[in-house]
């Protein structure tokens, strides 16, 4: 009885994260996390009808004796098409997230805006840049080690494979 009443549980709150999207197809994304948290954890699932992502982002509350100082949203940081690579910096973390879907006839493309919050109590180093961590047209999951945080984000984007 415990096993069934755990998996049940497993499955009931699997499926609570997976339909909590933070936006719908072809609609704005505008999100940010409580106070004293950042984000750690970015969901998103592709559709090829709509060629757009939902998204889904998860905040986890900052180490004892830090906090959020000076925050700035730091908007428009792509064009319709090609690479971007943005960064918060200066001991910044990425608090919120911002984006306008476009549904033009070649571009079917999100424009990002990103909140960049100072950490004060906090240093962050040893920083890195991960690998590409998601495929195209595929449901994508991505959350940081503890005591890391999100301070960037990279992304490709192209006509033709659309």
């Amino acid at each position: 009885m415990v096993t069934s009443t755990l998996l049940l549980l497993t499955l009931l709150l699997h499926s609570a994260t997976v339909l909590a999207w933070q936006n719908s197809w072809d609609r704005p994304l505008h999100f940010s996390c409580p106070e004293n948290q950042y984000i750690y954890r970015v969901e998103n699932r592709h559709d090829n009808y709509h060629e757009d992502r939902l998204w889904h982002h998860i905040c986890r509350d900052l180490p004892t004796g830090a906090r959020l100082g000076q925050c700035t949203w730091r908007n428009d940081q792509n064009g319709l098409d090609g690479l971007f690579a943005f960064r918060c910096v200066g001991n910044r973390a990425v608090v919120g997230v911002d984006s306008r879907h476009y549904n033009h006839r070649e571009d079917n493309h999100r424009v990002f805006g990103f909140l960049c919050c100072y950490i004060v109590g906090l240093r962050l180093d040893d920083c890195y840049v991960t690998s590409f961590i998601n495929e195209l047209d595929k449901f994508f999951s991505y959350w940081v080690p503890h005591n890391h945080t999100i301070t960037g984000m990279t992304s490709v984007h192209t006509n033709g494979i659309e």
